[in-house]
Parts: C-alpha cells; structure tokens; sequence
C-alpha cells in the first residue's frame, strides 16, 4: 500500500474519475487497499487510485471537509488501519438503518432497540471520538480545515516532512464524504 499522509493539494475539477490500472489488480484503493464492491461505481477511486475515505485524507483543503471528517489523536494506529475500521462501522451503521446516531455523539444510542452489531460499532466511533480532546491540546483544533489552512503556508520544506511533524494525528471520516 502507498503511505497515507495527510496533505492538501487541488482536487481534480471532475472530482472521481474511472481507473485503468492505476490500483490495484482488483481495483482497490492503493493506500487502504479497500475493493471495489460489485454494486459501487467505476468511480470508487480517483485518479490516484485512493477511494473516497482516502481521498479525505489526501485533500484537507476540500470545502466540505469539516462536514465529512474530524482530526483525532491515534498514534496506535495507521491512517490506513483507522479508516478499515471506521469504514466498516459505518457500514455495519448502514447495514442497521441507523448510521443517523453517529451525530449525536452519546453513548446514550448503545442500549435498547439498536441491534448488537450497530451497538460495537457505535462504541467503537464514541471511542475514536474521544480522542478528539488530545488532538485539540496538542493542535489547537480537531478541524481538518484549520489544519489544511497551516499546512497550505507551510514552505517546502517543511511540508514534505509533514508526516513526521502531524505523527498520531488522524483524519476520522464521518461517514459521508
């Protein structure tokens, strides 16, 4: 897989584009290696060959991106690994028909009618959700486009070693980029 570093750049003024070999022999994302689902569009992946999560993370300066992700403090994880994992909450949320109660951001939603299988993903977005305090301290915000806007006067230099500097920071995507 490619490193997954979160960056700001311009997008492509037709956004997602179809692929011809670009990822992988399968058509998956070549940085969090998620397929292609049968049912998904030719435009899953960009013209990097980065699906729509991953797309997040290589471009902060998208307007919306305040909307579509939060920055979090993990350290313990990859980028790559955290999107696999919110990836598949979200899935599991929108496989329940109640992807709606990760915007309430309580562990409230964990008991009742909610079926098991939302209830662990639930907590597990509440447990990345926690970690946004520790980013705040070390950054001054969660907002990816604050981020996007430092980065955006960074010289050269310093941004080709932006890995590096941002280590432990994370894009969550919110599951509807």
């Amino acid at each position: 897989m490619a490193p997954l570093v979160l960056s700001v750049r311009p997008s492509t003024p037709s956004g997602r584009v179809r692929i011809e070999g670009n990822s992988g022999a399968s058509g998956s994302c070549r940085f969090c290696a998620t397929p292609a689902k049968p049912q998904e569009p030719s435009s899953f992946l960009d013209a990097d060959g980065a699906c729509a999560y991953c797309q997040l993370v290589r471009r902060l300066d998208r307007p919306s991106i305040d909307n579509e992700a939060v920055l979090i403090w993990l350290p313990e994880l990859t980028q790559a690994a955290l999107i696999a994992l919110v990836r598949e909450c979200h899935a599991r949320l929108r496989h329940c028909g109640v992807q709606h109660l990760t915007e309430r951001g309580s562990t409230a939603v964990l008991h009742g009618s909610v079926p098991i299988e939302a209830r662990e993903a639930l907590a597990a977005i509440a447990a990345f959700r926690s970690r946004i305090a520790e980013v705040e301290a070390r950054l001054g915000s969660s907002s990816p486009k604050a981020l996007a806007q430092a980065m955006s006067r960074l010289n050269g230099k310093v941004y080709a070693d932006r890995a590096r500097r941002l280590h432990g920071v994370r894009l969550m995507p919110l599951g509807h980029p």
